[in-house]
């Protein structure tokens, strides 16, 4: 690694939520990562499937 640069790792999550509670969960996440120093470091992505 001494050598390397630009290295890059990621770790993935995934959740089905309503949508009331991906709002919740979103925020509740958000707070996590600023607690740690890490909102600038990750990326929260979210889909939305409208399932019938």
């Amino acid at each position: 690694m001494k050598s390397g640069s630009n290295l890059s790792v990621g770790i993935s999550f995934s959740v089905d939520v309503g949508g009331d509670m991906a709002k919740g969960l979103e925020s509740d996440l958000r707070q996590i990562l600023e607690d740690l120093g890490l909102r600038d470091k990750v990326r929260i992505e979210y889909e939305n499937h409208n399932l019938r």
